[in-house]
């Protein structure tokens, strides 16, 4: 059996239409012979806000901005983030600038350990899995 995507609207009508559950936003599934897949790192609203940091996020969070922090000067540079996914998986410059768009929220040119936790706090698994890669 081939893996079929489905997007939440699917699936949410699925369930709607099937009385299992009520109608929830979530993220992207895919279903595989296996069973459904996370497709996205997408939490419910109401999961980022009742979510309580872990003693294990705040030491991911910590080991990330530390590996990212080349030269220890307690903030993440566009080359430093740029370099650091380079090694460890494939990105093109217009990845990094995206991905340094969304976490820099302050727009200073840096990612602060501050703007790291908002980030890691509403992206909670894919932290998790970036946390195994360090």
């Amino acid at each position: 059996m081939a893996d079929h995507w489905w997007s939440s609207r699917e699936i949410g009508n699925l369930w709607a239409a099937s009385h299992l559950m009520p109608l929830i936003n979530m993220g992207g599934l895919w279903w595989s012979t296996k069973g459904w897949r996370p497709l996205l790192y997408a939490n419910t609203d109401q999961e980022k806000m009742a979510a309580e940091d872990t003693p294990q996020d705040v030491a991911d969070r910590e080991r990330i901005f530390k590996r990212f922090d080349v030269n220890g000067d307690g903030k993440i540079s566009a080359t430093e983030f740029g370099d650091t996914l380079k090694s460890v998986c494939s990105v093109t410059p217009e990845e990094v600038e995206r991905m340094m768009d969304e976490i820099d929220t302050d727009r200073d040119g840096f990612i602060s350990f501050e703007e790291l936790t908002e980030f890691a706090r509403a992206n909670r698994g894919l932290i998790r899995d970036v946390a195994k890669l360090f």
